[in-house]
């Protein structure tokens, strides 16, 4: 089934761009910066006039400020409980964090992917005081699902939105292949706590989502990533219960299969997927009730899953992504302490390494690669 656009929602370039224009100014300004003072660094110490003085150094700064950074998006902070819309971007070599203009409506339990020159930011829910971008009255809003989808690209400079879910939802999983976008599982906040078994995927182009063959189980707080026509789906949370499934969804057949079970059952963990090899990074058991450190690997040629080295702390409802041929990951929560703490993991040494903490704690962050 095709969704169609809704014609009463707000134009793609409707999201108060003069604000944005300002905000995106001062981000390639402070982005350039820290790349120049890397540069700095590597060269040797050389006086930062003498450096900018140099077209050439210059031009090279400004290549070196497009290269990849690890965005996170939204979350809940820990100080106030509220859904924030904060946008921060990580860059491992400068090992510097930027912020980006903010998404246009706070939320956490988002899911996020990069596709094309644009991260898209789908569904998450929001708790707490809004104040809409039109000076209305403050809303309260208490852990409501939402259909609301979002675009930014960092060329462009803009937040802009797109044809929005046909299924409200949060603590869902997004992923990017072959030009499209999927959003799977979830919870639809009803009443009863209805977990979803949904998939729904995104043509960019068309501004439209169609409905696809849903997953085996019905599952939220679950986590995906893609390898070849595959996406694969592991863990989450349902009934009650973190479950173990692995799904694997052929993009091309419209058709899933189950995969080899993870050793551990986790819900609110995070996933990743490098050199064909997928990574489940920590989350926790049924209830919350022990956050995780463990870290489990599947390759998908042999189909067997092997364990390895832990991450340094224990995170559940983290971010993940895969930059410079590591994985990082962000955020997330002890069971006790909300963190801002950051690390990435070579996987050829099982190694990790302390990288740069955010500038805030939170949970339930989207994470994306731009």
């Amino acid at each position: 089934m095709v969704h169609a656009m809704d014609p009463n929602r707000p134009a793609r370039n409707q999201i108060h761009e003069k604000e944005e224009d300002a905000m995106m100014t001062d981000w390639h300004m402070e982005r350039e910066l820290s790349f120049a003072m890397s540069l700095h660094h590597r060269l040797g110490g050389n006086s930062m006039a003498r450096m900018l003085q140099s077209e050439e150094l210059c031009n090279l700064v400004c290549k070196m400020a497009k290269t990849p950074v690890l965005c996170v998006i939204g979350g809940k902070d820990h100080q106030s409980n509220d859904s924030i819309s904060a946008v921060e971007c990580y860059e491992p070599d400068s090992q510097r964090w930027f912020k980006l203009p903010p998404m246009p409506f706070p939320r956490r339990g988002l899911a996020a992917a990069a596709l094309d020159d644009r991260v898209y930011i789908v569904g998450g829910q929001y708790c707490g005081q809004y104040t809409p971008p039109s000076g209305t009255a403050p809303i309260f809003c208490r852990y409501h699902p939402n259909a609301m989808v979002q675009s930014f690209s960092d060329k462009l400079g803009d937040w802009r939105n797109e044809a929005p879910l046909p299924t409200a939802r949060s603590y869902l999983a997004a992923t990017a292949l072959k030009g499209q976008l999927y959003a799977l599982g979830g919870f639809d906040g009803t009443l009863g706590n209805r977990y979803l078994a949904t998939v729904e995927k995104y043509c960019p182009l068309m501004d439209t989502w169609v409905s696809c063959s849903p997953l085996p189980s019905e599952r939220s707080h679950l986590a995906s990533a893609a390898y070849g026509n595959s996406i694969y789906v592991f863990g989450g949370y349902c009934s009650g219960a973190a479950v173990s499934y692995v799904d694997v969804y052929d993009v091309v057949t419209d058709e899933w299969k189950r995969g080899p079970c993870m050793p551990t059952a986790r819900d609110s963990l995070a996933a990743a997927v490098l050199n064909g090899k997928f990574f489940a990074l920590g989350g926790c058991t049924s209830g919350g009730v022990t956050s995780l450190a463990s870290v489990e690997s599947f390759d998908h040629r042999s189909g067997k899953w092997e364990t390895e080295t832990p991450m340094p702390t224990t995170r559940a409802l983290l971010g993940a992504a895969v930059l410079n041929g590591r994985i990082f990951v962000v955020g997330g929560t002890t069971a006790y302490n909300c963190l801002n703490s950051v690390h990435s993991f070579d996987a050829r040494m099982g190694a990790w390494q302390e990288e740069t903490p955010m500038q805030s704690s939170r949970i339930g962050v989207a994470v994306a690669v731009i």
